[in-house]
């Protein structure tokens, strides 16, 4: 089995290592260029988080129990955790594929730092990111795998081609949804997650970037989210 660890922190000790397979993609490939749709198990990490059965954000699998996601997702109206669903399997946000998973949620913990939650007239969109715990462990399936998590450093390298994914206006629906980027750090190709779709105005648009918190940047409060979580 492949493992990922959430790296090393900054006194350079090692937080946690997790044996898992993750980034691979089990269905042949292929690419989706100016919202052409995706293949169903293109991209099997992707999830939809819906709220009262609507699609909210998008997020990524990271192991069988974990999702990852924006923290601007959770506003104080959708605090209610039992109201959530991750809905996975499938490239559509509603339940209507044969691959489809549908599983509820334990906790959600975001950054407690994510300023507009403190003062909503701030505006400072830094530490936009939240983890959320399942309420049972994952079947993984050709359509439902993690995407593995990035070292603790990792940056795109220059010219390196990366992927955001998610439904249809990324402007709205992929909030909260996976940038990634492949790499061959392993013996075999595999997708790292290097960003959470944080805000951004439309989808690749000239002068226009989208804006994404960088995965490799939390990887010790993830792993103390988890830790704690799971403590609790």
């Amino acid at each position: 089995m492949f493992h990922f660890c959430f790296s090393k922190c900054d006194k350079g000790q090692i937080i946690e290592v997790i044996c898992q397979d993750c980034g691979r993609r089990m269905l042949p490939e292929e690419r989706i260029v100016g919202g052409v749709d995706a293949r169903q198990g293109s991209w099997p990490w992707q999830v939809s988080l819906q709220y009262d059965g609507v699609h909210q954000c998008g997020g990524s699998i990271i192991s069988d129990r974990w999702i990852i996601s924006a923290a601007h997702c959770f506003p104080e109206r959708y605090r209610h955790v039992s109201r959530w669903r991750v809905l996975m399997g499938t490239i559509y946000n509603t339940p209507i594929s044969k691959n489809v998973v549908i599983a509820e949620v334990k906790t959600v913990v975001y950054h407690s730092s994510y300023l507009p939650f403190v003062d909503a007239n701030i505006d400072d969109n830094s530490r936009d990111i939240a983890v959320l715990a399942l309420t049972k462990p994952l079947q993984l399936t050709d359509y439902i795998q993690p995407v593995c998590l990035p070292t603790y450093g990792h940056r795109l390298a220059d010219g390196q081609m990366g992927t955001v994914t998610g439904w249809g206006n990324m402007e709205y629906y992929g909030y909260g949804g996976p940038f990634v980027a492949s790499d061959v750090l392993s013996k075999t190709s595999r997708y790292r997650l290097l960003g959470v779709v944080s805000w951004g105005t439309g989808c690749a648009m000239a002068k226009k970037p989208g804006v994404y918190t960088r995965v490799s940047r939390f990887l010790p409060w993830i792993s103390t989210a988890i830790r704690v979580s799971d403590a609790g």
